[in-house]
């Protein structure tokens, strides 16, 4: 004769073997982490900040923050630590103004420049964790602007107005954290990041992954 206590267990041990088999939670295991920071497939990714300059002199170094830069791209990982990513960069009021005085004549020059950087590189995404990533981009850029330039002496004024183009190799380093599965907060340096000197847009913005 089967007792409660029997009857009970055996309850029991039946409502576990069908859960196992229906695939269901074991109460004993905990969910397994999201690596929400490894994403393939499209991306949208847009960003506003400042442009920074530095320059590793014998002399001394040299630093400094001009005006203001946005950039967006899009990209494709192909593998989840690699992408080829093209993207658009603006860096706007690159302002510098002189002013002096010659032999009692007041001498004055001003440039305020604009430049346009449109690029294409490859992505490497090194996670860290399963949300945080570190970001490296190596590519090729074909900057162009204008610089208009302004003088005075002694009063009299001119005016003039210069532009340029050629093609560079592009860089960035930078950082992002996964806010959710798909969207990702970043911070980037991209422009002409190079050992000894730079020219970039020092950016903080967002990684949209499809």
């Amino acid at each position: 004769m089967i007792n409660k206590k029997q009857l009970f267990s055996s309850l029991l041990l039946c409502g576990m073997v069908g859960s196992a088999m229906a695939g269901g939670p074991s109460p004993h295991l905990s969910p397994m982490p999201q690596a929400w920071n490894r994403h393939t497939g499209f991306y949208l990714e847009a960003g506003a900040g400042v442009n920074a300059f530095y320059a590793l002199l014998p002399t001394g170094n040299e630093g400094a923050i001009k005006g203001w830069g946005i950039g967006i791209s899009a990209g494709y990982n192909f593998l989840p630590n690699v992408a080829l990513e093209g993207g658009f960069i603006y860096s706007s009021d690159l302002n510098e103004q002189v002013e002096a005085n010659v032999v009692g004549i007041t001498v004055s020059a001003s440039a305020a420049a604009k430049v346009y950087i449109p690029y294409l590189a490859l992505r490497f995404n090194v996670p860290i964790g399963d949300r945080f990533a570190v970001i490296f981009k190596v590519g090729g850029m074909y900057p162009y602007g204008s610089v208009n330039l302004g003088g005075s002496v002694a009063g009299i004024s001119e005016k003039g107005r210069i532009s340029d183009d050629h093609s560079l190799p592009f860089s960035g380093v930078g950082a992002a954290y996964a806010i959710t599965q798909h969207l990702d907060l970043n911070m980037m340096y991209q422009g002409a990041v190079y050992v000894l000197a730079s020219g970039a847009v020092w950016s903080l913005g967002l990684t949209y992954h499809f």
